[in-house]
């Protein structure tokens, strides 16, 4: 599959997801542009539309709300975070009636597999939950395929407006090589901060490490 183009006989990919201030709705985008360099994709706001319940591929993506899910109480909750100007935070608009937890009670199915992601604040998991892990959960127990394991998408600038009121925060996504993207967007940066996932020596070696080509 090269030139960008899908297949005619590829499966297609639906991008189910919920949002609350923007952070899972940018993955989800990225995640479809990414998709869409080989197979047709469609992105789906649990918030704003039915989803239709026969997928090929199917991803699932939510914000972790207290270690799990939203749940009504959680999404009451998001819009008083919103009402408090000292968060700095723009609350989506959509249904607080339905979301991804309520949405897998219709049995979605997915013909090809399905894949989960989710967006949390950057602490270990163990403290946060792991909204990606409780729709994997959810799913494999209505028999469906898991096609890769949970992915968690960390929110690292969450509290830095209110933390320096006096730094400009920019939020930038873009597809391709991540050393080669970030040397690029850091040229003139007098500071680059980048993340790491702790690998081991042979891991580094087998998959290699962002970090080190950034440095």
């Amino acid at each position: 599959m090269t030139g960008g183009h899908a297949h005619a006989d590829a499966p297609s990919t639906d991008i189910v997801f919920e949002s609350f201030f923007g952070n899972t709705r940018r993955v989800a985008e990225a995640i479809a542009d990414g998709v869409r360099q080989h197979l047709v994709a469609a992105l789906v706001d649990v918030r704003d539309e039915v989803p239709p319940n026969e997928h090929g591929v199917l991803v699932v993506g939510a914000p972790t709300h207290a270690h799990s899910l939203s749940r009504p109480a959680s999404r009451r909750e998001a819009e008083m975070w919103a009402k408090d100007l000292g968060k700095h935070l723009a609350l989506e608009q959509g249904s607080r009636a339905t979301g991804i937890r309520e949405w897998i009670e219709t049995d979605p199915r997915a013909v090809s597999g399905f894949a989960t992601f989710d967006t949390r604040v950057d602490m270990p998991r163990i403290f946060t939950g792991s909204a990606a892990t409780a729709i994997s959960t959810r799913l494999r127990k209505r028999g469906l395929r898991e096609l890769v394991r949970p992915e968690s998408f960390l929110d690292s600038l969450k509290g830095i407006p209110r933390l320096y009121p006096e730094l400009e925060v920019h939020r930038v996504v873009e597809r391709g090589y991540a050393a080669t993207v970030i040397n690029r967007l850091s040229r003139d940066a007098r500071l680059t901060v980048i993340g790491s996932h702790g690998r081991g020596a042979i891991a580094r070696f087998l998959l290699g490490s962002t970090s080190q080509e950034v440095l």
